[in-house]
C-alpha cells in the first residue's frame, strides 16, 4: 500500500507552557505552512533530502509528516505503549497486531506506535478522537509525524483492506451528549434540517452573513491558513486558532439557529477541529455559549421579491452594482491605487498588482455573474453586457475603503517581501506575509536557509575584486543596503572601469533577484545634465523602488547634480504617471550607476563630495576565461544569493557601509579629476591676495577651457555661483564686477579678450 503524495516537513519547537515539544508544519526554509493546503504537499522523494534527524538537538532537524485529508485513510496514535520494564503493554500489542496488513511504525518518541490504513471516513464520525488517555484516532485534518525508520507493513505484507468495520469494533464510540450545552434552537429559524444540505448552503452563500467579521465561512471551514493568518495573526503559528474557533462558532450560531448541539456536531467536521476541542470540554462549551450569546439574528429563508431581499438581489443601477460587488466579493481582497490607476489583489499569500487592466475587468465580469438570479431575464442579461461591465468598473474605485494611496504601500523600509514571506532586514528574521502588512513588492526568490552558501557567486566576486575580502564584504553590505528602503547613506554609487570586469554581471544579478518590483533599470539620461526640464513621468518610475540602476554613460556628459542630491538625499520629488495626477514621494532607492565613462561634475561642493562613492573595477577578464553561462549559473543560486544579501543588510544596519580604502582613494581621484572648475582655476590662475579677475574675462577664459575639454558651456550666473561656493570674494568697481584673490597666468591659452 503506497500512501498518496501528501508529505510535508515539520520542525519541533519547545512549548514552555505545556512542557513539551510541538511539531510545527514548515517548508524547507523552516517557515510555517498550512499543512492542509494541497499546494504545500510533496512526494516522499521531494521531502527526504531536507529531513535530518539529530536526537541530541530536537529543536534543529526537520521531520517528515503525512497529511490526512478525509479521503479514505485513518491514523491511530498510541503514545504510552510500554510498561516500566520497557516491554509493550499487552493491550497495546493486541491492538497493534489486530491491524495486520496495515502500515505501522514506532513513533518518534520510541514509546508509542502509529497505524495507518484504508477506511470509509463517512461511517466513522461516531468514533471518539481520543480514548484511554493515550490513544488517538483521526481520518481528517491531521498530519502524522513519521519516524526516521519509516512505515512498514504490520506482521504481513501490506494490503488495501478496508478497516472500517474493524475500527467500529475497537475504537470507542463518541458520547451523544455535549455536556452542559443547551438543547433546542431559535424559533425563528427555518433553515435546512439536513447537515449536508445546510453545509452546502453555507459554503455557497455570497450574502453578508457569509463574510461577517471580515472572514468568509468557507475560509474558516477549510482552515484557509493564508486568509486566517491575515485576519488572526500569530507570531508562532499560521494563525490564532482560538480566535478562528470563535469566529466559526459565531457563523454556526447564525446558520443553525443557535442550536448548540448542532453547532458542536458541525464544528467537528471543519478544518479547525483539533485536540483542544476534544480534550477541553470547558473550552468547547465556552466557545459555543459565547457564540450563541453574541448571535443577534439567525438564518431564515430569503424572501422571493427583490424589494424584500435587497442583499441577494441588488439594485441594477451601475453605482449600486459597484457597491454590492465590492462589499460581497472585493472588500479586503481588492484595493485601488489612484496614482497608478491600477487595482491590486490579495491572492491569499500576498498583495499583487493586476498584470493588466483586463485582469481586473475579467474578475469584475466573473463577480457580476455570481449575483444570484432575481428572476428577471432582461436584467440578468444586462449584467454580462460590455457597457454595464465598463460602467460598473468606473464606479468600483469610488467605493468607501476601495482606495489605498501609493505611499501607504511598503511603508517600512526594513521589511523585504519575497514570494512567500517577509524578511526583517534589521535582524534577518523571516515570517509569513500578512494581509495587514500591505507589502506590495516581492523579490524573485524566497531566501535559502541560513547555512546555505552561493558558491559560484562568491567565486565570481573573488575574481572581480582580485581576492580583496574587504571589497567583497563591502559589496555585500552595499547589496544589503540596496535591499532596504533607507537613504541614510546619501550616496551615489558609481561602479567604474573598462569592459569585461564583472560590474555589469554583479548589478544584473542584483536586479534579477530584486525583480522589477524592487529594482528599476533607468535611462542614464535621467541622471545627466540637460537643457530641458525633466519629465515628471520619468521620475514616477522611481517611486517604491529600492534599487535604481543606470548604465553606459555617453562621453562628455555631466551629472544633474540637483537631481542626484534629491534622489540620494531622500528629498521630496513631485512626479506623475502618464495621464495621471501629480503626486509627491520621498525616494527610498539606492542609486547605482555602472559605466566605462565618467561624467564630469560641474560644481563640486561639499554636498556632492559626500555623495560620490566610486567603486573601481580594475580587473579585465581574458576573453578565453569568459563564461557565457555565468548569468544562468548565478540565477540558479538566486535563493542563496538573496540570503547573502539579507546578511549584508543585517551587517550594514549594525556596522554601516565600512567603505574600503581602495574605494575611498578611487573616489578622491575621481573628484579631483572631474572637478572641472577646480582644474581650470588651478591651471589658468595663481592665488594672489591682491589679484583680481573680472567676470567677463573669467567667463571667457572658462568657456575656452571647456571647449578644449569637449565639455558643455556654463552660464555666467552658474560660474559666479560656484566661485562663491568655493569661498572667493566678489568685488565691484564702477561697472566692473569680478572676484578677488586670483591672478591670471599670462602666456596660457585664453579667449579672444582685448
Amino acid at each position: 500500500m503506497n500512501l498518496p503524495p501528501r508529505f510535508i516537513l515539520y520542525r519541533r519547537t519547545w512549548d514552555a507552557q505545556n512542557g513539551k515539544w510541538q511539531k510545527i508544519p514548515c517548508d524547507e526554509y523552516g517557515r510555517n505552512i498550512n499543512a492542509h493546503d494541497p499546494k504545500n504537499w510533496r512526494g516522499h522523494a521531494d521531502v527526504v533530502p531536507f529531513a535530518k534527524w539529530d536526537e541530541t538537538r530536537p529543536d534543529k532537524p526537520y521531520g517528515i509528516g503525512w497529511v490526512l485529508n478525509g479521503e479514505g485513510y485513518f491514523f491511530i496514535d498510541i503514545d504510552d505503549g510500554k510498561d516500566t520494564t520497557g516491554a509493550w503493554k499487552p493491550d497495546v500489542e493486541k491492538l497493534f497486531l489486530g491491524f495486520a496488513g496495515a502500515l505501522g511504525e514506532l513513533s518518534t518518541s520510541g514509546n508509542g506506535l502509529h497505524i495507518i490504513g484504508r477506511c470509509d471516513p463517512s461511517r466513522l464520525q461516531v468514533l471518539r478522537n481520543k480514548w484511554n488517555g493515550d490513544r488517538e484516532f483521526y481520518t481528517d485534518k491531521r498530519f502524522v509525524a513519521l519516524s526516521k525508520d519509516g512505515l512498514v507493513p504490520i506482521k504481513y505484507e501490506a494490503n488495501d483492506r478496508d478497516w472500517t468495520d474493524h475500527l467500529l469494533h475497537v475504537v470507542p464510540h463518541r458520547e451523544k451528549d455535549t455536556g452542559s450545552l443547551r438543547e433546542g434552537r431559535d424559533g425563528g429559524y427555518d433553515g435546512p434540517e439536513d447537515d449536508n444540505e445546510l453545509l452546502e448552503l453555507m459554503l455557497k452563500s455570497c450574502s453578508a452573513s457569509a463574510a461577517f467579521g471580515g472572514v468568509r465561512f468557507s475560509d474558516l471551514w477549510r482552515a484557509n491558513g493564508c486568509k486566517l493568518g491575515a485576519k488572526y495573526p500569530d507570531d508562532k503559528r499560521a494563525f490564532d486558532h482560538s480566535a478562528a474557533d470563535a469566529a466559526l462558532a459565531q457563523h454556526l450560531a447564525f446558520w443553525t439557529g443557535r442550536d448548540a448541539q448542532r453547532m458542536e456536531r458541525l464544528f467537528r467536521r471543519s478544518g479547525l477541529m483539533r485536540d483542544k476541542w476534544e480534550s477541553r470540554p470547558d473550552y468547547r462549551a465556552r466557545t459555543i455559549r459565547n457564540a450563541i450569546k453574541l448571535c443577534k439574528s439567525v438564518y431564515s429563508k430569503p424572501k422571493t421579491t427583490a424589494d424584500e431581499n435587497p442583499v441577494l438581489h441588488p439594485d441594477m443601477s451601475h453605482d449600486e452594482l459597484a457597491i454590492h460587488i465590492f462589499k460581497q466579493f472585493w472588500a479586503g481582497e481588492m484595493l485601488y491605487i489612484p496614482e497608478e490607476d491600477r487595482w491590486v489583489e490579495w491572492n491569499g499569500q500576498r498583495w499583487a498588482r493586476a498584470t493588466t487592466k483586463n485582469d481586473q475587468i475579467t474578475r469584475l465580469r466573473r463577480d457580476l455573474r455570481r449575483i444570484p438570479d432575481s428572476g428577471d431575464t432582461s436584467k440578468r442579461k444586462r449584467l454580462g453586457d460590455q457597457k454595464t461591465v465598463m460602467a460598473v468598473n468606473a464606479f468600483m474605485k469610488t467605493n468607501e475603503g476601495a482606495t489605498r494611496r501609493l505611499l501607504k504601500w511598503d511603508e517600512d523600509p526594513f521589511l523585504l517581501g519575497t514570494p512567500r514571506c517577509i524578511v526583517d532586514l534589521k535582524t534577518g528574521q523571516i515570517r509569513p506575509r500578512r494581509h495587514d502588512d500591505y507589502l506590495l513588492c516581492s523579490t524573485k526568490f524566497d531566501p535559502s536557509p541560513v547555512a546555505s552558501e552561493p558558491v559560484v557567486w562568491l567565486e565570481f566576486l573573488n575574481s572581480i575584486s582580485e581576492g580583496n575580502t574587504e571589497v567583497i564584504e563591502f559589496l555585500q553590505r552595499l547589496s544589503g543596503y540596496a535591499a532596504t528602503g533607507s537613504t541614510k547613506e546619501h550616496k551615489l554609487f558609481f561602479a567604474y572601469g573598462a569592459g569585461r570586469n564583472g560590474k555589469s554581471t554583479w548589478l544584473n544579478t542584483l536586479v534579477e533577484i530584486f525583480s522589477n518590483e524592487y529594482a528599476r533599470v533607468i535611462s542614464p539620461k535621467l541622471l545627466l545634465d540637460k537643457k530641458t526640464e525633466q519629465h515628471a513621468t520619468d521620475l514616477a518610475y522611481l517611486s517604491n523602488a529600492r534599487l535604481a540602476r543606470a548604465s553606459e554613460i555617453p562621453v562628455g556628459k555631466s551629472w544633474d547634480e540637483v537631481l542626484v542630491k534629491q534622489i540620494t538625499g531622500g528629498d521630496p520629488i513631485t512626479a506623475r504617471y502618464m495621464r495621471q495626477d501629480n503626486f509627491t514621494f520621498k525616494p527610498q532607492c539606492t542609486l547605482i550607476v555602472d559605466a566605462n565613462n565618467a561624467p564630469s561634475i560641474r560644481g563640486i561642493d561639499e554636498a556632492m563630495r559626500r555623495r560620490m562613492c566610486v567603486i573601481p573595477f580594475k580587473v579585465t577578464i581574458p576573453v578565453e576565461e569568459v563564461d557565457p553561462n555565468l548569468s544562468d549559473k548565478l540565477l540558479e543560486e538566486g535563493p542563496a544569493i538573496l540570503r547573502w544579501i539579507i546578511t549584508g543588510a543585517v551587517n550594514w544596519h549594525r556596522d554601516g557601509l565600512k567603505i574600503p580604502k581602495v574605494v575611498q582613494a578611487s573616489t578622491t581621484d575621481y573628484l579631483e579629476a572631474e572637478d572641472t572648475l577646480g582644474t581650470f582655476l588651478k591651471e589658468r590662475f595663481s592665488d594672489d591676495p591682491n589679484g583680481r579677475v573680472c567676470n567677463l574675462e573669467l567667463h571667457s577664459m572658462f568657456q575656452t577651457f571647456l571647449m578644449s575639454q569637449g565639455l558643455g558651456t556654463w552660464s555666467k550666473a552658474s560660474l559666479s555661483k560656484e566661485m562663491k561656493k568655493r569661498g572667493y570674494q566678489s568685488y565691484r568697481s564702477g561697472s566692473e564686477r569680478g572676484f578677488k584673490g586670483l591672478r591670471p597666468n599670462r602666456g596660457l591659452p585664453s579667449a579672444s579678450f582685448p
